[in-house]
């Protein structure tokens, strides 16, 4: 994967992206795709703009990661007995698969996302959402592809930027939002409007780190 490094190196320098645009000409729509990744790409003549305006050369200017991942949905976790859902700790249990590539290689590192309530029920208006991989290196049932695929996660962890694994753990956090959302809205016979997701109702206890 690579990601430009254009929000890092505008925080470093104190620079807004107002005046990052006055300054070069380069719109604000750019700019800011570019410093949260919404951009397909660049142009030469708009790198080499902000190169000479930062100082920098063009390798300091992206971050480069020899892996690039997926993130699958899988749904609703098939099994009833997970600790999670014996304890009745938390109402929704969904898996997701992180495809992890490299080269023309492979693996699939399965993640449990639950969400519900630490001390029982699920009152929406105070949920909690935590990620926890499927399999660490002391469990009995993972296979050696199991471990292959914990250690190539690692490998990959320690290439990312703080923001990239920030963005992996978004994006599956948003994806149980949704998914609890209709859920809960279902079991309550309610509509999905009806239920409320915000930062002061939910707390994302425990990303991937």
């Amino acid at each position: 994967m690579i990601d430009s490094n254009l929000a890092v190196l505008l925080a470093e320098r104190n620079l807004k992206i107002t005046k990052v645009s006055r300054d070069t000409g380069i719109s604000r729509t750019t700019l800011t795709a570019l410093c949260y990744d919404h951009s397909g790409g660049i142009k030469f003549d708009t790198l080499n703009t902000l190169c000479q305006y930062l100082g920098i050369s063009p390798s300091e200017f992206f971050s480069y990661s020899q892996y690039d991942y997926e993130i699958e949905c899988l749904g609703e976790t098939e099994f009833e007995d997970t600790i999670y859902k014996k304890h009745e700790r938390y109402a929704f249990e969904y898996t997701f698969n992180i495809v992890i590539k490299r080269d023309n290689l492979s693996w699939s590192f399965p993640v449990n996302g639950i969400a519900g309530d630490i001390h029982g029920g699920v009152p929406f208006d105070d949920v909690s959402i935590i990620l926890v991989p499927f399999y660490n290196e002391d469990s009995e049932d993972a296979t050696a592809r199991d471990l292959d695929a914990l250690r190539e996660f690692g490998r990959m962890k320690n290439e990312m930027t703080t923001r990239q694994l920030q963005d992996l753990n978004k994006t599956i956090f948003d994806k149980i939002d949704e998914m609890f959302i209709n859920d809960y809205a279902a079991d309550n016979k309610i509509d999905p409007s009806l239920v409320i997701l915000n930062e002061d109702t939910v707390k994302c206890r425990g990303g991937l780190r």
